[in-house]
């Protein structure tokens, strides 16, 4: 993000605009699950046991894949 020449050259090989503000962190995703965010992929995350709030949030998205190795509360 910080590296205008490196942008810049990735903007013009694929030929979109690239953001220059850092995107939301991993809590603010969970929070924002099923209102500003309608999908997810998890990977090698528990979320839904992490914080129970975060557990129904998740219910509300529209599309959520889940990739871990066991089977876990929010897979």
């Amino acid at each position: 993000l910080d590296d205008a020449a490196a942008r810049t050259r990735l903007e013009q090989l694929w030929g979109a605009a690239l953001p220059t503000t850092p995107g939301k962190r991993y809590s603010e995703m969970l929070n924002g699950a099923g209102a500003d965010i309608k999908a997810m992929f998890i990977m090698g995350a528990d979320p839904a046991s992490e914080r129970p709030a975060w557990a129904a949030t998740l219910d509300k998205l529209d599309f959520l894949v889940v990739q871990d190795i066991f089977l876990t509360e929010t897979a």
